[in-house]
């Protein structure tokens, strides 16, 4: 648990200060919110014999779905769809696969990058891994594919309404069924390694002569001044550069709120949303 402290300059209160303290708790995924954890697959679970990556769910129909493999040293996950069956096979047999790997987290912000390190390294059309996206309730609000040998890092620039708090991940290895096939079971494979997956805020690169809002001093030894001149700013968040979120404040003011961060050390983002509906990034560093 972490204490804020805001204070607000108002006018119709004589001028003076009025300090509001706001306490908050960074939610771990077991209360279904919280950035992507173990986002490196550095922490595993054994049961049963197996390993499992922890608060990440393994959806597989086998022991060892999801299994724990070595990178230079790091720790990484392969997943693949099971093998094409075989003319010993029984007609209308069903494939086995791996199922699936997801994990529930708090999105950065309506911008953000999602960032992955991957290796296809076998793979036998047709076939595909793919990466969702999934809003509760609604669905898929972003899909990619990929069905070729690989390896290295993935980008992919993720806009979405600045209403939706928190998503789905969901990575899928997926084997289509094979033309001239004998069998339901008779699948494409493909074979992937998973590592580093982040969900980074993508920092608005606005010039500072076209904003209406001054944030200073930046760097800071941890009060935040924030001269807000036109806009009323409703809420302010600070995220981190695993695009975790450190501080949620709820404000509606069109004074110029000051943040108190002196227990904060770092490199950060101050996300301000407006009441107009838009919203800005800014990098501050805390001494």
């Amino acid at each position: 648990m972490h204490e804020v402290e805001v204070s607000f300059k108002l006018s119709k209160i004589k001028q003076s200060q009025m300090k509001i303290h706001l306490i908050f708790i960074i939610f771990s995924f077991n209360t279904s919110i919280g950035q992507i954890i173990n986002h490196d697959f550095e922490q595993w679970d054994s049961t049963y014999s197996y390993e499992t990556p922890i608060d990440w769910y393994c959806n597989g129909v086998w022991f060892g779905a999801c299994r724990k493999v070595f990178l230079d040293l790091n720790q990484a996950v392969r997943m693949d769809n099971s093998l094409p069956c075989t003319s010993m096979d029984p007609p209308g047999a069903e494939s086995l696969g791996n199922g699936d790997l997801s994990q529930y987290f708090k999105v950065p912000g309506p911008e953000f990058m999602l960032q992955y390190d991957l290796t296809i390294d076998t793979i036998d059309a047709p076939a595909s891994f793919e990466v969702k996206l999934i809003q509760p309730g609604v669905g898929i609000i972003f899909n990619a594919e990929h069905n070729e040998l690989f390896e290295g890092n993935v980008n992919h620039k993720i806009t979405i309404d600045p209403d939706i708090d928190s998503l789905i991940i969901q990575f899928e290895p997926i084997g289509y069924q094979k033309e001239m096939s004998k069998h339901d079971c008779d699948l494409g494979f493909i074979s992937v390694v998973l590592d580093n997956v982040k969900a980074e805020i993508m920092v608005n690169n606005t010039n500072v002569e076209d904003s209406k809002t001054t944030i200073h001093p930046n760097p800071s030894d941890g009060l935040i001044f924030i001269d807000n001149q036109l806009l009323g700013i409703e809420k302010i968040k600070v995220i981190d550069y695993q695009g975790r979120e450190i501080v949620h404040l709820t404000v509606i003011s069109t004074e110029n709120p000051i943040i108190d961060l002196t227990d904060l050390q770092g490199f950060f983002i101050l996300q301000l949303y407006y009441l107009d509906g838009h919203s800005e990034a800014t990098k501050i560093i805390i001494n």
